[in-house]
């Protein structure tokens, strides 16, 4: 969970120090105060994309730290050390500094990190909710991932997530080979024309430098043959280097017997005596070649002139000898029995065979979780005061587009064969339509916070900091209150819920109070974030009630909330309210 949040030069804050508490941590303050700004050092931390415009003017460069504590088994860690990041305690320190030539800077403790880490890392430590959210409650997508959430088995999930993706990537690659096949096709006369001739050729590598050589050699036999009978006899002649180097090692093994010390020298001098031998044999290849009869000399000169043009169509013989082998591997996927093209259909059709088990156990699973996910936010919106309404969860195909796959005319998503849509009947009598369909502003932010109570209960992962960005808007009354109960709720024991609302009903069952207030100091916006004792949560309380003007009844009531919190609380958590 969030522990700490340090935010330097960011818009209009200034230095601001927060420490969170497991709990309900609720954020209040007027509109324009900073709580939005608040939110956004948070989701930066969450690997946000950052911009130059939120550094603070004046200043070259802004930063937000957090620290997030995980408990001792947690994967996060898990995580981090496969990315090469040390952690010590379970404390890790997430930084970003972004400056004003755009750069953004990415620490996670003390060591470089990206972005995309940061966003992989918050999967493990954040949540969070927003009225942005609440509209894409009508997403399929969205809907069905809030189902998978309430699963505690993902493995069926990752499993049909891993063999879709196979299928799709074997699809394009046999669709490709279809392609170039056709293509190959339309081209076969002039491809095989080609072959013919590149085979003809009987192109060998390193074939054109040597025959290089081998004229180079001719060319210049005389010259050559005088070096190399000078070189010969210097080795061969009486009293050559070969001899005498013979000479030496006999007595080098005579003197080896009497001083072993010499022994090191041994295996140098049968060394050299192996060079001059390789070099005598190469002397001697060399003046037999330097002596090519014309006939010869005439089918080196024709070879090279043509292997000359090869070089000027292709660049290179080497460049020749792969168009050759190119060419004759498109010839054989034209073939029948191409097979490239017969492993590809084999390895798709056992591949789509697993995706329909895997789909068909994914599927199953979920119709469970659906029924008891439904059963489990029926009761909560109930609480939340809609005390007739229920969320039926149905599911259908899904319709076809570039991203899915269909077999035997099924449609395969991504996430499945089986979209699911959540049913909302308000009211008994009414029948259950769609979300989209049926719910109003307030209802939405009701059955989203049920959605969200279930999976946290659910889930029980004190490592996640549970973010509520004024999901109540649109809602007041006793309604507002009972959010705010929830609230308490889902912040029992050690999770940590952070709520930024408008509602005096929602604020007063905070664990602890934080206002945001800004002000004007020396000619400059600055905003602080201060946490409130009994007293001052009355008068933020009063303030979020009456407004601009304040009564009497207005801190009476602030005061009402504040007691009925403290009697609420124990009979809330005991689950007795």
């Amino acid at each position: 969970m969030l522990t700490h949040l340090s935010i330097s030069n960011l818009a209009i804050v200034e230095d601001v120090q927060v420490d969170f508490h497991p709990g309900l941590n609720v954020l209040t303050g007027e509109t324009g105060a900073g709580k939005s700004i608040l939110i956004g050092a948070i989701s930066l931390l969450a690997g946000k994309k950052a911009s130059s415009d939120w550094v603070r003017q004046g200043f070259d460069q802004a930063y937000v730290e957090g620290v997030v504590e995980f408990s001792p088994n947690s994967p996060a860690l898990k995580y981090l050390q496969d990315q090469g990041i040390v952690v010590e305690d379970k404390i890790v320190v997430i930084k970003r500094i972004i400056t004003l030539v755009g750069k953004s800077k990415v620490m996670i403790n003390q060591q470089m990190a990206t972005v995309a880490m940061l966003s992989e890392l918050s999967l493990f430590w954040l949540d969070v909710t927003s009225q942005h959210a609440q509209q894409n409650l009508n997403d399929p997508v969205l809907q069905m991932e809030m189902l998978d959430q309430a699963t505690s088995d993902e493995s069926l999930h990752i499993k049909y997530h891993d063999v879709f993706y196979k299928l799709k990537s074997k699809k394009k690659e046999y669709q490709k080979l279809l392609e170039d096949k056709q293509r190959t096709l339309e081209e076969k006369d002039f491809l095989e024309f080609q072959f013919r001739e590149l085979s003809k050729a009987n192109l060998q590598e390193n074939e054109f430098e040597d025959l290089q050589n081998q004229y180079s050699r001719v060319k210049h036999a005389s010259e050559l043959l005088r070096h190399v009978t000078q070189v010969d006899d210097l080795l061969n002649a009486d009293r050559g280097a070969i001899e005498n180097i013979k000479k030496i090692e006999r007595s080098l093994q005579k003197l080896i017997e009497i001083d072993g010390s010499f022994s090191e020298f041994e295996k140098q001098i049968v060394q050299v005596q192996v060079i001059l031998d390789e070099l005598s044999h190469k002397l001697l290849a060399s003046s037999r070649a330097s002596s090519l009869s014309n006939d010869e000399i005439d089918t080196i000169n024709e070879r090279i002139a043509f292997l000359q043009g090869m070089v000027k169509r292709f660049g290179s013989i080497e460049n020749a000898i792969a168009k050759r082998d190119e060419i004759e591997k498109k010839l054989r996927l034209v073939s029948d029995d191409s097979e490239i093209e017969l492993e590809l259909e084999k390895q798709i059709n056992q591949l789509s065979q697993e995706l329909i088990k895997a789909a068909k156990d994914l599927t199953k699973q979920r119709k469970k979780t659906a029924k008891g996910l439904s059963d489990a936010v029926t009761i909560e919106i109930q609480k939340l005061g809609m005390e007739h309404a229920t969320l039926e969860i149905i599911f259908g195909p899904w319709p076809s587009d570039p991203n899915t796959i269909t077999i035997d005319k099924i449609v395969f998503h991504p996430l499945g064969d089986a979209k699911v849509d959540f049913m909302f009947m308000p009211n008994i009598g009414e029948g259950a339509k769609p979300i989209s369909a049926i719910a109003s502003g307030g209802e939405l932010s009701r059955i989203m916070l049920a959605i969200k109570s279930v999976a946290i209960q659910k889930n029980n992962n004190f490592d996640k900091t549970y973010l509520f960005d004024e999901v109540d808007a649109g809602i007041g009354g006793q309604t507002a209150e009972r959010i705010g109960q929830r609230m308490a709720v889902l912040a029992s024991g050690q999770t940590q819920v952070l709520n930024v609302t408008h509602l005096a009903q929602v604020a007063a069952y905070a664990d602890q109070h934080a206002k945001v207030q800004k002000q004007t100091v020396r000619g400059r916006t600055k905003t602080s974030i201060d946490f409130l004792n009994k007293e001052e949560r009355r008068q933020e309380l009063a303030r979020m009630i009456g407004g601009i003007e304040l009564t009497p009844k207005t801190f009476e009531f602030a005061t009402e909330l504040l007691e009925k919190k403290d009697k609420d609380i124990l009979h809330l958590r005991t689950g007795q309210l």
